[in-house]
């Protein structure tokens, strides 16, 4: 007997490509690269200085422990007492914003004031509101991120990109200091310190929208969110 012919399965329609590099992503891949290399130059600038000021061994190592105890101490409070109260009173946008406009300040004082306080004040902020406030707004800017975009996109940007923009902070550092005093590095400090700013104020608009839009979508949890009426983006 004739065989019947058989049907073949119907075709999918061709998928568009995932683009997991939104706006949105990558604001915050600019946010993230310009803070590493806002880093590399501040913790540059805090080495060369402490070990033009204090000449001896002993001196450097008895003043290094009592300032990563100090900051390590700091970094603990504002985690556990201040950070949860801050993020919820002011928003994520604001609580971003501390770590630069501090770091901001303390390369213009390295500038004007290429002495020891300059370089500790620099390091000081840096150890204290990385860990806390910077790192938590961070992990709150990928909360209306979908699950698919955030296994794709995060190891590239907090991992990759982070780690190459040290690396070649840490190459261009290398080659100016032929060139420039380690002060003057602060130049270099402050236009990404800038950008960073810039970044910030793009990304404020944008987190509103992505928020919204994963809420609609039920990408997130409402259980995730904590609701603070006084919070402006909440409000939004």
């Amino acid at each position: 007997l004739p065989r019947a012919p058989v049907s073949s399965p119907p075709k999918r329609p061709p998928t568009k490509g995932r683009k997991p590099f939104s706006p949105y992503l990558l604001a915050i891949a600019i946010l993230v690269a310009s803070a590493a290399v806002v880093a590399t130059v501040i913790d540059y600038q805090f080495k060369i200085i402490s070990s033009s000021a204090l000449r001896t061994e002993g001196d450097l190592i008895g003043f290094f422990g009592q300032f990563y105890a100090v900051t390590g101490l700091s970094t603990l409070v504002l985690q556990f007492v201040f950070a949860r109260p801050l993020l919820n009173r002011f928003g994520v946008d604001i609580a971003l914003l501390i770590l630069p406009l501090s770091l901001g300040f303390s390369s213009v004082a390295i500038l004007v004031w290429p002495i020891l306080a300059s370089a500790v004040l620099g390091k000081f902020a840096d150890q204290t509101f990385r860990f806390t406030l910077h790192n938590g707004g961070l992990e709150l800017l990928w909360l209306p991120v979908s699950r698919q975009q955030r296994l794709d996109a995060s190891p590239v940007i907090n991992g990759t990109l982070k780690s190459a923009a040290e690396g070649l902070s840490g190459m261009g550092m290398f080659l100016l200091v032929k060139f420039m005093a380690v002060a003057q590095l602060s130049y270099v400090a402050a236009g990404f310190t800038g950008l960073w700013i810039l970044t910030l104020a793009r990304l404020r608009k944008l987190y509103v929208k992505e928020l919204q839009a994963a809420l609609e979508k039920r990408q997130v949890p409402p259980e995730d969110l904590e609701i603070s009426a006084k919070d402006a983006v909440t409000v939004a």
